[in-house]
């Protein structure tokens, strides 16, 4: 058997978003045919990936059938023991996380996640061939592809019956609200979207996506509408020029300053600086 995993010491990845998110665990398990793993559980949730084969998950009180590309959750503290019952090997991608919310109730053991989707069947088909040393990757875009992956099954749990009333939490408003105090504690400077979605270990596309959903704007609109208004602030002091204040801003070229800030407030900064200081 081939086990790779996150070291449980100083080394290994604990990452928090928001006091919702941590990671536990990651790792890909091959079990050969006729395998049989050993019965076991956790004290947070799990979700496992049958890469490709088949077998079956023994619980408790019943035996749940794993075929190639199910997506299965755990909750905490449900024993399980997956075992081969097919003619192949089976590769099992696990990952392991927990969030400040109680255990669903109304959950009986293990449930599908279904349907995946393709952006989420590729994150973890693409993390399967990571773990697999197929596709080297760098420890960060691992950790960044875990997280994407668990926001999507998070995605999927929100929309799941059983799961959804006791899961009830908006992961995406959380996720903008923390993006929002970035920006806004970051107006000195220019700021990419790739800055900014690696704060939150997930790919610039999708998170652009999710903030823009929560907000009605896009990262750099968002950025910038804030760095104008720190604009406003900082023309009501009468010692500081047009080309200080642009400056303060990280703008190094004072007329695309002066453009953006007509854009926002349709008078130039020089203009507005007049009414700001009650000057005619």
């Amino acid at each position: 058997m081939e086990q790779h995993k996150y070291s449980q010491e100083d080394d290994r990845l604990h990452v928090e978003l928001a006091r919702q998110i941590r990671l536990e665990m990651a790792g890909l398990v091959n079990c050969p045919k006729g395998w049989r793993g050993k019965s076991h559980s956790h004290p947070f949730w799990e979700f496992i990936y049958i890469n490709n084969g088949e077998g079956v998950m023994h619980l408790k009180n019943r035996v749940l059938p794993m075929r190639k590309n199910d997506l299965f959750l755990i909750p905490p503290l449900e024993a399980h023991q997956f075992v081969n019952t097919g003619r192949e090997k089976v590769e099992n991608l696990y990952v392991g996380f927990d969030f400040e919310i109680q255990s669903p109730s109304a959950l009986d053991g293990p449930v599908r996640l279904n349907p995946l989707g393709e952006l989420l069947s590729a994150g973890l088909r693409e993390l399967t061939l990571s773990f697999k040393g197929l596709k080297p990757e760098s420890a960060y875009r691992n950790q960044a592809l875990i997280f994407e992956i668990i926001y999507r099954v998070m995605d999927l749990i929100q929309g799941h019956p059983d799961l959804a009333p006791s899961l009830a939490f908006d992961k995406n408003e959380i996720i903008a609200e923390k993006a929002r105090k970035y920006l806004e504690s970051n107006v000195h400077k220019t700021i990419s979207v790739d800055e900014v979605a690696a704060k939150f270990f997930l790919s610039p596309h999708y998170f652009s996506k999710k903030f823009k959903s929560e907000t009605g704007l896009g990262i750099k609109e968002y950025h910038n509408q804030a760095r104008m208004e720190k604009a406003l602030e900082l023309l009501r002091d009468p010692l500081l020029s047009v080309t200080d204040v642009a400056q303060k801003l990280g703008f190094n070229n004072v007329n695309y300053f002066t453009n953006k800030f007509r854009e926002r407030y349709r008078m130039p900064p020089t203009e507005k600086r007049k009414t700001l200081l009650g000057r005619r």
